[in-house]
This record gives C-alpha cells, structure tokens and sequence, in this order.
C-alpha cells in the first residue's frame, strides 16, 4: 500500500543519515543563525536535529504531492506556519515533548496523498484530528472523528455518528437512542481533494453550552487531508 511505503521510505531515509557520514544530520535550518529557544534547543541536541530535517523532507515531499491541487496546497502551507507557531510557543512548557511533537507532524506529513480517494470514503487527519469514514448498512456512512491537542497530543474530542450522504456532503448525527452529543451535528464536505469539517450547535443561539463532544479545549471542525490508501466501502458503489 501507498501509505506503507511511504512509511518504509522514510525510515530508509533516516537510516541513509544515520549510516552515510558525509550526509549532514540535520537540522534543517542554519544553526548559526539560531536565534529561538526552540531552535537552539534542535542544534544542541542530534536526534532532535535529525528529526527536524526529516520533518522538513517529509514536508517537502507531501508538498510535491498535493502541488497539483492550488487548495490542498496552500492548506498544507498554511498547516506548516501553524506547526511551527505552536512549536515556537510551546516550548519549555512543563508538559511540552519537542521530540513527540515533531515525531507526530513527521507521520502526518509522510502520510498525506492527495490522489488516492475521490469520495467521503476515507481516513482523513489534520495536525490535530482524524476522521474516518465508513460505509454502514442502509445506505449510509458511519463516521468516527477524534482530536487531539496539537502540542502535546493529548485527546480532547470524539464524535461518532452515522448519516446518509448527498454527493461530497454528509452530516452525521450521532446513534438514535444516545444523547451524548446533546443535538449537535457534524458536516464533512469534500471540496476537490480536502475534506471540510463544520459543527451545528441544535440550537441557533451560539452561546448556548460547550460542544459536549469537545468542552472547552477544541473542535472537530477544519480541513483535513486524505491519509489512507485502504478501502472503506467505496467498492460497493457510490451509495449516493
């Protein structure tokens, strides 16, 4: 599968730096222009340098393959400046792990294609969420999303719902019978190769309660990429 070689690539290439003493081992920034904290702290430290030039080359790598699709890219950039701000700020926090953090965004990056799915039949991630949609029975999608603090990973969020699709659009509601999620509502929408996620309190009053799913801590709603290369139902006909 895509998803794994892409995988058993990036590992080849760490191993490449590790073994062949004429590669730098990163980082990938000019150490002698160091002026953050953060950075000061990558160019101390050699593991934390080679896991940011892997960072960079997996970044530069998903880049290249989400070129062809303007949206997609400018999401991906766009996702890169906030990484490195939450970066930037979160270090030296009692609760920050540098290394897991630049480990995580590493495994998002190596995982990102953009040309596998053509349909809401996917796994999708952010730099803080996933979501995964499933074909059910009755003709529709079971949908299970989580998210996570971006900084130190910790899971803030869970939706699971079902719903019926109409074309690139699907708003689930969660299983008839629970009432966990108090009303609320999730919509994903495919918008070329992304999928674009937006919350529906039951009640059009915004100051009406916190996401029950959520709290105070964050949200499900955002663009996300398609990760996997595995089927989710979609051999079974659009269902739409």
């Amino acid at each position: 599968m895509k998803k794994s070689f892409l995988a058993i690539a990036g590992l080849a290439i760490a191993g490449l730096v590790i073994a062949g003493p004429a590669v730098a081992a990163g980082p990938s920034f000019d150490c002698a222009a160091a002026r953050l904290p953060v950075e000061k702290a990558i160019c101390a430290d050699p593991a934390l340098a080679e896991a940011d030039l892997a960072l960079s080359r997996a970044y530069r790598q998903a880049a290249q393959r989400v070129a062809a699709d303007a949206a997609a890219s400018a999401e991906l950039k766009a996702s890169q400046r906030g990484f490195v701000a939450t970066r930037n700020e979160a270090f030296g926090h009692p609760s920050y792990e540098l290394a897991d953090h630049l480990a995580r965004r590493t495994t998002l990056l190596t995982n990102i294609n953009i040309d596998e799915r053509k349909t809401l039949l996917n796994d999708w991630a952010t730099t803080g969420g996933t979501i995964s949609v499933n074909r059910a029975t009755g003709g529709q999608f079971r949908v299970f999303a989580s998210a996570s603090d971006e900084a130190r990973g910790a899971w803030t969020c869970e939706f699971i719902g079902f719903g019926r699709p109409k074309g690139d659009t699907l708003t689930i509601a969660e299983e008839p019978g629970h009432l966990d999620y108090e009303g609320w509502t999730l919509t994903l929408r495919r918008v070329g190769r992304l999928l674009e996620v937006t919350e529906t309190p039951p009640s059009p009053d915004p100051t009406r309660g916190l996401r029950p799913f959520c709290g105070a801590r964050g949200s499900l709603a955002g663009k996300y990429f398609g990760v996997s290369d595995e089927g989710h139902g979609d051999d079974m006909g659009s269902g739409e």
